[in-house]
């Protein structure tokens, strides 16, 4: 009874901590979730974690923000944690790894939760943030998975897209616009495979850059 008293005393800390969050109170909340990251109960343990390193993540303290989100990932395996510590590992100019934490979303649970992302958005805002940095090549790889979301819907149709979780095409078409003229090593040539799996409607809207 005593342990359970206590528990939901914590969980309501925790609820103070994310509203200091959405607050741009960070410090605050990095203060409460820094109590609880070593609590014996697993799911105060996760709330805490993600706390504490989204938190850390926004005050640019990216190497705690990675220490607390590589701990929380490997406990939740969840899609938004492994985002979560791919975009911090990428801020802290840690590409490799980055990459090679986003690859791990694909396999990863989906379950709905606070902060989250559709895997369309995920890739969506991840490609970008490389491109922003400047790693081309790494953007182009980010630029074609997103590409194959619709290749796959074969529509770019809005409200079909929204229901798949998939970004709207304007996102994409402006990410081409200033990815592949000016950063691929072979525009013409990424041009003639987007047209074998693009749309008839999305390729009518990307043409006039291969002109």
């Amino acid at each position: 009874m005593i342990r359970k008293f206590l528990e939901k005393r914590i969980q309501k800390k925790l609820k103070e901590g994310w509203l200091c969050y959405g607050q741009d109170r960070r410090e605050r909340a990095v203060s409460i979730a820094q109590k609880y990251i070593d609590h014996p109960n697993a799911s105060i343990v996760q709330d805490a974690l993600r706390l504490h390193g989204l938190a850390n993540y926004k005050l640019k303290r990216f190497d705690l923000a990675i220490a607390s989100l590589e701990r929380l990932s490997t406990l939740t395996n969840y899609k938004q944690d492994h985002y979560s510590l791919a975009i911090s590992l990428l801020n802290a100019g840690e590409v490799d790894r980055s990459m090679q934490c986003f690859e791990q979303i694909a396999s990863a649970h989906n379950p709905q939760m606070a902060f989250s992302l559709s895997y369309g958005e995920m890739i969506l805002q991840f490609g970008k943030r490389l491109y922003q940095l400047n790693h081309y090549e790494a953007s182009v790889v980010m630029l074609n998975q997103l590409m194959a979301f619709y290749s796959g819907v074969r529509t770019i149709d809005p409200e079909i897209l929204y229901t798949r979780g998939i970004p709207s095409f304007h996102y994409f078409e402006d990410w081409v616009k200033n990815l592949i003229p000016q950063h691929h090593s072979d525009p013409q040539g990424w041009w003639f495979r987007a047209q074998r799996c693009l749309p008839k409607e999305a390729q009518a809207i990307l043409e006039v850059y291969f002109i």
